[in-house]
């Protein structure tokens, strides 16, 4: 077989016939198409505004999100190959942000970092020396100041830990610290935290849980603050009725929350058909 530089509509009908007959001319040719067509891409000049963005933006600027059939359609005179390349380039620009598996969302992904205060560093420090191996995760409610409307005078640093060995993470922080609650239900949280000013509660750390690692701190992240707090009233108990829909709503409108990340985690806490109504009922694009 020769090879020699040919033109993009001969390598697409070399595609079809070579597909038609098989052999070893398919695969070849079927690289050489799919090179052709990020060549291709990478190529256009940007005046011609082949990404079509302003129709983009105007039929989904509005929209929670979008579907991967949603994008083929809005470009379906090209292949889907063509269509996948074109979706990076439009994350790259920062005009689509992926926010789920096959869900976009028009806009420039913003990755949400909570504030580490200094005394939750230091007790995160403590623990990860007496236990190295153990995963821990932990921040501070203050975090959540930049997403309500009032701001409690109180708050808590929540330490979650791995089943096998939270009671011996709390064990070991109330020989340093009198203020230490172990999965305080509503009882204590009310007799014995809610007026604390700080107080140190530590809980079991749900498996497969969502964070991330910000300032040397294995921390929460943005899904699983929004799921934590659906799910627990007790330790969240601040943060619910109007307050909850303030967090959510400001939440997702200032940054990316993946979607499949905190159904997947709602799920582990058996809340997802719950939440999922939740957020439908929803404004977040007011």
């Amino acid at each position: 077989m020769n090879l020699y530089p040919v033109s993009k509509l001969h390598f697409r009908h070399n595609y079809t016939f070579s597909t038609t007959y098989g052999g070893n001319e398919n695969k070849i040719l079927s690289i050489f198409y799919h090179i052709d067509n990020i060549l291709y891409i990478c190529t256009m000049p940007a005046k011609a505004n082949f990404l079509n963005t302003d129709k983009l933006k105007q039929r989904y600027g509005k929209a929670e999100s979008i579907s991967l059939d949603e994008i083929y359609r809005f470009y379906k005179s090209v292949p889907k190959a063509t269509a996948h390349w074109r979706i990076y380039k439009l994350v790259a620009m920062g005009i689509l942000q992926r926010i789920g598996r096959g869900l976009y969302r028009i806009g420039t992904e913003t990755v949400y970092h909570p504030e580490i205060p200094k005394s939750t560093k230091l007790i995160y420090q403590k623990i990860h020396q007496q236990f190295p191996y153990a995963i821990i995760c932990a921040w501070h409610t203050s975090c959540l100041n930049e997403f309500t409307v009032h701001q409690p005078g109180k708050h808590s640093i929540l330490i979650e830990a791995e089943k096998d060995v939270a009671e011996s993470v709390f064990n070991f922080l109330s020989e340093q610290n009198k203020e230490v609650f172990f999965n305080p239900d509503k009882e204590v949280y009310q007799r014995y935290i809610s007026g604390k000013k700080e107080g140190i509660i530590v809980i079991p750390l749900i498996s497969q849980s969502p964070t991330q690692v910000v300032n040397d701190v294995h921390t929460t992240t943005i899904e699983k603050i929004l799921v934590d707090i659906f799910s627990d009233n007790v330790v969240f108990a601040p943060f619910q009725g109007n307050e909850m829909r303030n967090i959510f709503v400001t939440a997702m409108q200032k940054y990316t929350v993946n979607i499949s990340t905190l159904k997947r985690y709602a799920f582990r806490r058996g809340k997802q058909e719950e939440l999922e109504r939740y957020i439908a009922k929803l404004d977040l694009r007011q």
